[in-house]
């Protein structure tokens, strides 16, 4: 496979931002004071703990191909010294070991699988070989055990309880730890297995306090007890063993911050509370630690994005997706790398790249998107349509009416990105003041919404009929603001806002934009300048550094006669805006 992203970096893309400049008069100080991409440092966000790529990605493990298949697999030179040192003689053997350490870490569970077979082989007498298939085979935050893997899980686990006598104590204590993991009573339920395990390994952590890797896999092991729910709803107050992973990550980033998976722990387990707190590590896995291990690179995103650093954002996620190919060409996959991590690193690419105005970056990646997917995993899979229906999205934001009309349809098996085409056409047609055009897509998406076909998304937890809903009323929105009627479009925007609110917590967000951005420009247009303003101020504390909403704001602000605090905006805006000045209209937003 081809390197596709050699020219997807951002700087700029042959635009001046001079025109940003802002007003002279007002010292750097003064403008820094009021600088508005600092507004989420002081609000809260709408997003909130639950569905996400991890809570969508339990259906994938019942469709790809299980862990416990595969063949050969080479050595990744940047792979092959973690900093456990295995109980094994054989050197072939302690890098395939380290190997599929730093794999299980990136969540590349069928290369670490394949990875301790390989060790396996080297040294079969290598207690701890066998104890990381077994590891590598359970459930993880981003999928639940595939029942395919459940014999192979415990031959692994026996062989490892075998052969542990020969093991140091802190091995010995994985082992027996693991063997709490699984069962050979087809009845014993998951979660209480799940438990017993996490409890086991916080025991270990306690035997053995400053064991790193200890740490983390005990961390873990407590996080896989509730996966992706680690916060009550005021984002401070830990669920179950939520704060014991807390407690035990910190530690190890006080005493070893390059730690690759505390940094990867830390920030799952702080984006949805307090991604601030976690961008220290997001910057040291910016900065490869493992770069073979695709997912860990792409990891910062998760914050970058939170934090409005759409860039940086951009420069991991094409790193990660060069890095899923180097694998993919090199060992291959067919599972969830293929189809689940590498089109989801793109689409970090695409919705970074939109939400700083680099129109060309985020039109390229969509694109690309429609050839790494295909629809039989899509059909399968309700957090993948997610992706399917990106270019739709991205069009509809930078494309002109001519080019959205052309887009070409999803595969009719694909609902919800046949819902977010008759979405874009909408907005097309509401662009062009076409009635009758603009009717025939809101029925089509409405008769869509309404006819079940969407049912096995939301039976997977993707809130399809909401966003659907969400996106007739913001295609209503447009079409009532495009013929100045913008009390209706506020309206219509503020009910959007309210199913905007109550998604669940997904990265990048369901919908590719804070809505509250459409409102502002309705506002604007009706002439209401102050609370325009308070609009474009909500969408910043959603999303900072959303070069849109900087736009907005400095209208709104100058229409008042706030000149410091338009030229603040502005000055944010230079630095934000990574595309063509010339697409910023108060009418795209």
């Amino acid at each position: 496979m081809h390197h596709p992203f050699k020219a997807a970096m951002i700087v700029g893309i042959g635009f001046s931002l001079a025109s940003f400049a802002p007003a002279p008069g007002y010292s750097i100080a003064a403008l820094e004071a009021l600088d508005p991409s600092r507004l989420a440092n002081f609000y809260c966000g709408a997003r909130r703990a639950g569905s996400t790529l991890a809570n969508e990605l339990l259906i994938a493990a019942a469709v790809a191909a299980p862990a416990s298949e595969g063949g050969t697999i080479p050595l990744f030179s940047d792979l092959t010294s973690s900093s456990f040192p295995v109980s094994t003689r054989d050197t072939q053997a302690r890098r395939y070991f380290s190997q599929g350490l730093l794999l299980t870490y990136g969540f590349n569970h069928a290369g670490a699988v394949r990875s301790f077979r390989e060790a396996q082989r080297s040294d079969p007498n290598c207690a701890m070989c066998w104890w990381g298939e077994a590891v590598a085979l359970g459930p993880n935050i981003n999928a639940p055990m595939d029942d395919r893997d459940h014999a192979a899980a415990l031959d692994a686990m026996d062989r490892a309880m075998a052969l542990r006598a020969g093991a140091i104590p802190v091995e010995r204590a994985l082992i027996e730890a693991v063997a709490r993991r699984y069962s050979r009573d087809p009845g014993m339920d998951r979660a209480a297995l799940d438990a017993s395990y996490a409890d086991a390994m916080l025991d270990v952590a306690r035997r053995f306090p400053g064991d790193d890797d200890v740490a983390v896999l005990a961390a873990e092991a407590a996080m896989d007890t509730s996966p992706w729910n680690y916060w009550e709803a005021d984002k401070k107050t830990s669920v179950g063993r939520s704060g014991e992973a807390v407690r035990l990550i910190e530690a190890v980033l006080r005493r070893n911050p390059a730690h690759v998976q505390a940094n990867h722990l830390y920030i799952h387990l702080m984006e949805a509370s307090d991604p601030q707190r976690a961008e220290a590590a997001a910057d040291r896995l910016a900065n490869p630690l493992a770069p073979s291990a695709a997912h860990l690179v792409h990891m910062p995103g998760h914050i970058y994005q939170q934090r409005g650093r759409h860039a940086d954002s951009i420069r991991v996620n094409v790193a990660a997706a060069r890095a899923d190919e180097a694998f993919m060409r090199s060992a291959g996959d067919n599972g969830l790398v293929r189809y689940g991590y590498y089109p989801h690193n793109i689409h970090f690419i695409v919705t970074s790249a939109q939400m700083a105005g680099d129109m060309r970056t985020a039109i390229r990646e969509a694109r690309r998107l429609r050839t790494v997917l295909n629809p039989d995993t899509s059909e399968r899979i309700a957090w993948i349509q997610s992706i399917d229906a990106a270019p739709y999205m991205a069009m509809a934001q930078f494309a002109d009416a001519k080019a959205i009309l052309a887009m070409p349809e999803p595969d009719a098996r694909l609902a919800y990105p046949t819902a977010m085409r008759h979405y874009a056409r909408s907005i097309a047609y509401a662009r062009l003041r076409d009635q009758a055009g603009f009717d025939k897509e809101m029925a089509a998406m409405a008769r869509l919404r309404g006819s079940g076909a969407m049912k096995g998304m939301i039976d997977q937890g993707v809130p399809a009929a909401d966003l659907a809903m969400l996106a007739e009323l913001v295609a209503r929105g447009r079409f009532a603001s495009a013929r100045g009627r913008y009390d209706e479009a506020i309206d219509f925007y503020r009910q959007a806002i309210e199913i905007e609110g109550r998604l669940p917590y997904q990265e990048p967000t369901y919908w590719y934009y804070p809505v509250k951005q459409s409102l502002g420009a309705a506002l604007f247009q009706a002439r209401r300048y102050s609370d325009a303003s308070d609009a474009f101020r909500g969408a910043l504390a959603q999303t900072p550094n959303n070069g849109w909403a900087l736009y907005g704001l400095s209208r709104s602000e100058a229409a008042q006669g706030h000149k410091l605090e338009a030229a603040a905006a502005d000055r944010a805006l230079s630095k934000a805006w990574l595309g063509n000045k010339r697409w910023l209209r108060m009418d795209r937003l």
